[in-house]
């Protein structure tokens, strides 16, 4: 993590302006009831078929 100079703290996850995690972090809310419709997820042509979570 390169020495530089003095000590600082740990980076952070690449976000969008809003907040939103910029490299394929989940940005879907779980708790929305359009969900229950959702059965895959598309092939996405970086990360392939994704499994799906369910609680």
């Amino acid at each position: 993590h390169g020495g530089g100079e003095g000590r600082t703290k740990g980076g952070r996850h690449p976000v969008s302006p809003t907040g939103k995690s910029a490299k394929g972090g989940a940005t879907r809310k779980r708790r929305k009831p359009s969900n229950k419709a959702i059965v895959r997820r598309r092939r996405s042509r970086r990360y392939g078929v994704q499994k799906l979570v369910t609680k």
